[in-house]
């Protein structure tokens, strides 16, 4: 089955080690295996401050080819157990279960937007966390200070 990508003019993405950009709007169907990722989806290790992003970079590195496989795969070990022990509810662990299966079946590309996911989710119950951690008092001297 071909994984298809639509491009938008200059976006930028790496395959298998080079850097091409489009210049007009292109769709690419992989064929084959191939390390294909977006610039954007691209993470830097600097980047890593929480499980999450560390599930979501070894599960990157891994769709990039990277050799050093048993590294990544301890790395995203312990971020799932991590993130599954901090974000404690059905749908975190509907989402880990998912991505462990789709790396389990080399469906690399797959499981980054299923780690790309829970960075977001993770990102956004932290936020909500953060803000009820105020509480109303917090919130009515945020509203003065506007």
């Amino acid at each position: 089955m071909a994984l298809r990508f639509d491009l938008k003019p200059g976006e930028r993405f790496y395959l298998n080690g080079a850097i091409i950009e489009s210049d007009q709007k292109a769709s690419i169907r992989l064929h084959n295996k191939a390390a294909f990722l977006r610039c954007s989806e691209i993470m830097y290790e600097s980047e890593v401050t929480s499980p999450a992003r560390s599930l979501y970079f070894h599960v990157m590195k891994l769709t990039l080819g990277s050799e050093d496989v048993e590294l990544h795969n301890a790395a995203i070990a312990k971020a799932a157990a991590e993130l599954g022990r901090h974000l404690a509810d059905p749908e975190t662990a509907a989402l880990l279960r998912e991505l462990m299966e789709l790396l389990d079946s080399e469906r690399g590309y797959k499981a980054l937007t299923r780690a790309g996911a829970l960075v977001r989710r993770e990102a956004a119950l932290l936020d909500a966390a953060e803000g009820a951690a105020k509480g109303p008092v917090g919130q009515i001297k945020d509203l003065g200070a506007a």
